[in-house]
């Protein structure tokens, strides 16, 4: 049984890779769910009689689009690091392409209205760029629950305690890891006067009464602590104490060894 898992887990590693996932698959996919997004709100504004007598017109038209669409891809390089692409900047950079490209396909549309009529209205294009937007987010989350799934399935769960820049750093750490040893659950913060509820997709949680209860809610096995935040932790009794009371390892960033020791 552990032989076909690590057979699963080497064919989910081979198939995320740069190597067997090369730029123009993932650009030549968004393509379609693009031109796919076009062609259906095509048939709902105008009907599949307009679409099927003006073929020719509209399949013309699409070609330039695309041509435009690829342009502001690979401007905006969203068919890389497909892999995280959960976390919110990276899908905005998704919806800044597609916003672009289909504002500058109404530009060019226009410009060539001198010589050929207009199809697409402001309606045709809207609803496109709504539904393309949706089709590549929704694609990407789940690419990335996929291998997330193969690749933290023997991850040991854990929180970061920082939402500074050392616990930011130490979290996308932990997430590059390939296979991943660790899996993180959301982290702790270090200011109680700071009012984040998550942070890079995930829960953050205060040093409170109920935090005991979160370490064996979400069956948390270690606290990582950056380097810069070893003092806080060690000054925290509080904390401290409710971590090591739940049976909770603390693993110190580097060195990650427990600090119980």
């Amino acid at each position: 049984m552990n032989k076909n898992l690590k057979s699963k887990k080497g064919i989910a590693n081979w198939y995320f890779s740069h190597k067997s996932s090369p730029y123009w698959m993932i650009l030549a996919f968004d393509l379609c769910m693009v031109l796919l997004s076009y062609l259906a709100t095509i048939l709902i504004f105008e009907g599949r009689v307009k679409l099927i007598s003006n073929f020719l017109t509209f399949a013309a038209y699409l070609a330039v689009f695309l041509l435009v669409y690829v342009l502001f891809f690979r401007l905006f390089k969203t068919y890389r690091g497909i892999i995280r692409y959960s976390a919110f900047l990276d899908l905005q950079k998704v919806g800044l392409a597609l916003c672009f490209a289909t504002a500058s396909c109404y530009i060019v549309q226009i410009l060539a209205g001198f010589f050929a009529p207009v199809l697409f209205d402001y309606r045709i294009m809207l609803t496109t760029f709504v539904a393309s937007t949706l089709l590549m987010w929704a694609a990407r989350v789940m690419v990335k629950t996929v291998y997330d799934r193969f690749n933290t399935e023997n991850a040991e769960n854990v929180l970061v305690y920082g939402i500074g820049d050392g616990g930011v750093s130490l979290a996308k750490r932990i997430r590059s890891d390939k296979p991943a040893k660790y899996k993180l659950k959301g982290f702790i913060s270090h200011d109680s006067d700071l009012d984040i509820e998550s942070l890079l997709g995930e829960r953050v949680y205060k040093v409170n009464s109920e935090l005991a209860q979160v370490l064996e809610k979400q069956e948390i096995k270690s606290v990582l602590v950056p380097l810069i935040r070893v003092e806080e932790v060690k000054r925290d009794e509080m904390l401290h104490n409710t971590i090591l009371d739940a049976g909770v390892n603390i693993l110190v960033e580097q060195s990650l060894k427990s600090s119980s020791d």
